[in-house]
């Protein structure tokens, strides 16, 4: 698996799942606790940079799939793991990325 996701975008997404409420499926934390774990995520992963090439797949992805509302922020990243040849993705919402094939999940226990 190696490295994760693009920049700030990913960590943004870490800290609204965190901070949500577990009945919208999330795991209730504090900002402070959110914070302390957001502060040990640049020593464990590489930030990659933002790049055209993602913006042109994701296009491509939410075209070819014909994905549309909430939906098209699962399709951004899977573009950026597209991009930077990530095949893995850490999330709750496994079915949120049945579609992609290429993509295998990781449920976080």
């Amino acid at each position: 698996m190696g490295t994760f996701q693009t920049g700030s975008k990913v960590i943004v997404e870490f800290w609204a799942v965190v901070t949500r409420p577990p009945n919208v499926n999330g795991l209730g934390w504090s900002p402070s606790q959110a914070d302390a774990a957001v502060r040990g995520i640049p020593s464990a992963i590489k930030l990659l940079p933002e790049t055209q090439a993602i913006f042109t797949e994701w296009h491509s992805l939410v075209l070819k799939m014909g994905v549309s509302g909430k939906n098209v922020h699962d399709a951004r990243l899977v573009a950026a793991m597209n991009v930077y040849g990530i095949d893995h993705v850490i999330t709750f919402n496994e079915s949120d990325f049945r579609r992609y094939q290429n993509i295998g999940v990781v449920r976080p226990t």
